[in-house]
């Protein structure tokens, strides 16, 4: 409510407010371009890479595979994932090795 009282009075606050609101009407279209590359990237993946053995010791293995579709969204999400832990070194990594562990917690406890 402060906020709106105080973009009444100044004019950058209110072209602020303006902007951010405008940025989140966008925010499902961005997000609807990740699942599409997400989706062609999955299918693409299987495509290539579907009919590989899985071998228990290696990096293909039940956990790392393009097998079936879950599986390779799944996939192609801890590798995204991977990449923002290792490749940007000024964010807060605790949330982000959460999110690396959260389709496979089933298999980190039971192994």
């Amino acid at each position: 409510m402060r906020l709106v009282k105080l973009s009444n009075r100044s004019e950058g606050i209110r072209n602020l407010l303006w902007t951010f609101i405008k940025s989140l009407q966008a925010l499902p279209y961005v997000a609807l371009l990740i699942l599409m590359l997400f989706f062609i990237y999955a299918v693409v993946g299987m495509q290539i890479f579907g009919k590989i053995a899985l071998v228990d010791g290696t990096y293909i293995n039940r956990n790392n595979n393009f097998q079936t579709f879950p599986q390779a969204v799944l996939l192609l999400f801890r590798l995204v994932v991977r990449l923002l832990l290792f490749r940007l070194p000024k964010i807060d990594k605790t949330v982000l090795t959460l999110l690396y562990h959260i389709p496979f917690k089933e298999h980190i406890c039971c192994e």
